[in-house]
């Protein structure tokens, strides 16, 4: 996990004020009553993921194995 998720989940969890974290940091929180969503109708707006990459050496497999993982499994990218 990301130093800044992190201080950001501690800073919330004192009671510091609202953050949007990622479900999964948070979901034992939530579950013992520690932490409420708020504004539930609210959500983040979807953005994409794009990729640029050059058109010749190595690299080139390698980002288009990575594309074609994220394309697979994209439903996993979901929060």
């Amino acid at each position: 996990m990301r130093i800044e998720v992190n201080a950001a989940k501690a800073a919330v969890l004192a009671g510091l004020g609202i953050w949007h974290l990622p479900r999964s940091v948070i979901e034992h929180e939530i579950e013992s009553g520690q932490l409420q969503r708020v504004l539930p109708d609210w959500n983040l707006p979807t953005l994409g993921i794009y990729a640029v990459w050059p058109d010749i050496g190595p690299q080139k497999a390698l980002t288009r194995r990575l594309i074609d993982h994220f394309t697979a499994h994209r439903s996993d990218l979901m929060l």
